[in-house]
């Protein structure tokens, strides 16, 4: 959802699209959007978490998935993550 918004026009969508449609798509969960409220109470004050970043971290901990991204500052705080290390 995160990639799909960040597009500026509908041709971008469409190649964005395409791009990621082999890739398999994890549901959001009952339990997930529990973790998700959690690290919002948590750490939304503390470390200006915003909701969809809490989801996606919820998300990656929840399937124990590792997560890459480039905003490292973004997740590093959150217990149990398995953050993709870039060497």
């Amino acid at each position: 959802m995160e990639l799909l918004q960040g597009m500026g026009n509908k041709s971008e969508l469409f190649m964005m699209q395409k791009r990621i449609q082999n890739f398999h798509i994890f549901e959001i969960t009952e339990s997930i959007s529990k973790r998700t409220r959690e690290y919002v109470k948590t750490y939304a004050l503390s470390h200006k978490l915003q909701i969809p970043d809490a989801f996606i971290a919820a998300t990656a901990v929840e399937y124990n998935l590792c997560l890459f991204t480039f905003n490292i500052k973004d997740f590093k705080y959150i217990p149990n993550i398995n953050l993709y290390e870039f060497s």
